[in-house]
């Protein structure tokens, strides 16, 4: 509440005790200045104006000043907003849903596969032996972690390579050797975590 609230607050209340006391005690009623200020106008009814207006003015005062616009507001905070974060198994279904063009045009995508199937792949044979992540990085690069020549071909630099017959059945299949080998590390990895190896 502000202070000019008070004081007119304040002021209102006096007056209105001022005027009832007054009407009932004559010698209260005579201290006022009512006969100066109703000689001085030369009327009684213009005494009433002239409260009246103060009274108006006052009440104008306070509506004004109590209008929303005079207050401060606090500005909520934006609502959040929900980002689309690509999941971490969605390249590899890019990889594995799109054709062998889609393959040979987004190598970065296959890329990015198969760096998280090695990671992958790591763990699970760290996990298998109980040998450091060194060795485990070892097998994965050498091809030794798994006997599928595909897998390990994919994930292992050092791996052997395909043979003719390999790369020939792959081409039958309108595969890329990148999409085979996914595919056959995904279900690697799945068989030996236990889970429905199909559904890789």
């Amino acid at each position: 509440m502000s202070f000019r609230r008070v004081v007119f607050g304040v002021l209102g209340v006096g007056t209105f005790l001022l005027a009832y006391l007054a009407t009932g005690n004559p010698d209260l009623a005579g201290a006022l200045p009512g006969e100066a200020l109703v000689s001085a106008l030369g009327n009684d009814y213009l005494v009433l104006v002239v409260i009246a207006i103060i009274a108006a003015v006052i009440t104008l005062f306070v509506t004004v000043s109590a209008r929303n616009g005079a207050r401060d507001h606090t500005t909520p905070p934006e609502a959040e907003q929900v980002t689309d974060v690509p999941l971490s198994g969605d390249i590899y279904d890019d990889l594995l849903s799109n054709s062998a063009l889609w393959a040979l045009t987004h190598r970065e995508a296959c890329e990015r596969a198969k760096q998280q199937l090695t990671a992958t792949a790591v763990r699970v044979v760290q996990a298998e032996r109980g040998c450091t992540q060194k060795t485990a990085k070892e097998r994965v690069a050498r091809g030794t972690w798994t006997d599928d020549p595909f897998a390990a071909r994919f994930l292992g630099s050092d791996a052997p390579p395909l043979e003719p017959g390999q790369w020939l059945t792959t081409a039958l299949r309108l595969e890329t050797p990148t999409q085979r080998g996914a595919r056959h590390a995904a279900t690697e990895l799945v068989a030996r975590a236990g889970g429905d190896a199909h559904a890789a």
